[in-house]
């Protein structure tokens, strides 16, 4: 989506008017509130610490045999457990020594033919590297242990869940990078003929610079010609489409079952991480919620509302969304370039207000 910017730095919004009945504003200026209260103070590296030498011996202890022999063919050593059998790791002789990896251990289900779910995970990261996708290093099937091995890099940081969280998205303009990066790359992934069918905050991945990166091909496919469908559950609750928790055992439009697995990712961004509602509830609040033109906040509405339409034939595809944004593009721009003026005046406000303290 070349229209908008989207390399863009941390900021806060412009100033809005008539906001006090706004139940959506409430909400972010809650959150914006509670992200004033000062951090803990990150790692001096930008990781997360390294395990302590004993829990580094009990994570050996507790893999299997298959899983340290593959360690030990390539050389590669686990300095974090970041889920099930999903390692940080370092030091590989045979792929990119002393960096940090994404290491992914799992039993082989399907074997080793080429339409096996590990062939097509890998097939589909090969054909998606130039997009803002987690990047693959290597992968290997181990028939003898019936494990199969993809390792990607690494970002450290960490899931889009875990910045929501960490209220790293409270701002405005941070909002945006996320926001039209995601909805622009899902549309370059569409293009491809790829589903993703797994959309979610864990399996969005954050780099340093706070461009979010997809990861989760897994359950991936890749469709054919004009063919849209696609077969049986996949996905993690609640971000499954409608359309598939009420046909199970049918077929359901992937492309849109994506859009709204993508909307909702786009409504945690939109609400406070402790409001506690339901998503029914903050469904209807980001329905009734009566935002100014002027604001960023109305983009993210209009948009979010358009993605998770509860009928897939009335939901926006990744083409209209692209179309969206096109067609709002000037009053996009504008927005934006109101907030990054914003961080420019804090940002020389705080050296002001450091100068004078020194």
């Amino acid at each position: 989506m070349e229209d908008i910017d989207y390399l863009l730095i941390s900021s806060s919004d412009n100033d809005y008017k008539n906001l006090e009945r706004d139940p959506l504003y409430q909400l972010y200026k809650k959150q914006t509130e509670e992200a004033a209260l000062p951090p803990p103070p990150p790692p001096s590296d930008n990781v997360k610490p390294q395990l302590k030498p004993e829990n580094h011996i009990d994570i050996y202890q507790q893999l299997t045999s298959g899983e340290r022999a593959i360690l030990k063919d390539l050389c590669l050593n686990i300095h974090e457990v970041l889920q099930s059998g999903v390692y940080r790791c370092s030091n590989s002789a045979e792929l990119k020594p002393n960096a940090n990896m994404m290491v992914k251990i799992t039993k082989t289900t399907d074997g080793d033919h080429p339409y096996s779910q590990f062939a097509k995970e890998v097939n589909v990261l090969k054909q998606l590297k130039d997009l803002s996708v987690t990047r693959f290093i290597y992968a290997k099937q181990y028939s003898d242990f019936q494990l199969d091995l993809v390792v990607t890099e690494f970002y450290p940081g960490g899931t889009l869940t875990e910045a929501i969280r960490s209220k790293k998205m409270c701002n405005l303009l941070a909002m945006s990078v996320t926001f039209f990066s995601l909805c622009a790359t899902l549309r370059d992934i569409h293009i491809r003929k790829i589903v993703h069918r797994d959309i979610n905050t864990d399996i969005i991945l954050m780099k340093l610079s706070g461009q979010p990166v997809f990861s989760g091909f897994h359950s991936a496919v890749q469709l054919q010609g004009e063919d849209n469908l696609v077969y049986g559950v996949a996905g993690t609750s609640p971000f499954i489409a409608p359309e598939i928790k009420e046909n199970k055992k049918g077929h359901h439009n992937g492309f849109k079952a994506d859009v709204y697995s993508l909307g909702i990712v786009l409504l945690k961004l939109l609400f406070p991480v402790n409001f506690e509602a339901t998503q029914r509830e903050m469904l209807d609040v980001l329905h009734k919620a009566n935002i100014p033109n002027d604001s960023i906040l109305s983009v993210f509405q209009d948009l979010t509302k358009n993605l998770v339409e509860i009928d897939p034939d009335k939901r926006f595809s990744s083409a209209d969304i692209r179309q969206y944004v096109s067609n709002q593009h000037d009053r996009i721009t504008q927005l934006i370039e109101g907030l990054k003026a914003a961080e420019r005046q804090l940002n020389r406000n705080d050296e002001t207000h450091t100068t004078r303290k020194s």
